[in-house]
């Protein structure tokens, strides 16, 4: 899952690591809060594995991201239904 108010430094190489990612069947949700017109957002489509499930948050302020990013998480990120079964997280800056 990525989650950004903006877009990388490196679009190029950021497009080609997802798509190693997709082709090794890691499945990419991207949440953007970010305008529809900004280049984080066409940056996301690109990385998504469905350029259809961007989701794009509007915000004005911390709270609000709260509220709005949670339900997100816990629809996005279930936990495991089989004991023991972790998932792996990377962070990338």
């Amino acid at each position: 899952m990525i989650i950004t108010d903006g877009y990388s430094d490196r679009q190029d190489q950021t497009i080609i690591q997802a798509n190693f990612l997709k082709l090794a069947d890691i499945k990419i949700v991207c949440i953007g809060i970010v305008d529809t017109q900004d280049l984080g957002y066409f940056e996301l489509k690109q990385i998504a594995s469905d350029p259809e499930e961007v989701v794009r948050l509007q915000v004005d302020n911390f709270q609000q991201l709260e509220t709005n990013l949670l339900p997100l998480l816990a629809v996005s990120c279930p936990p495991s239904p089989v004991p023991g079964l972790r998932a792996e997280f990377f962070i990338v800056c």
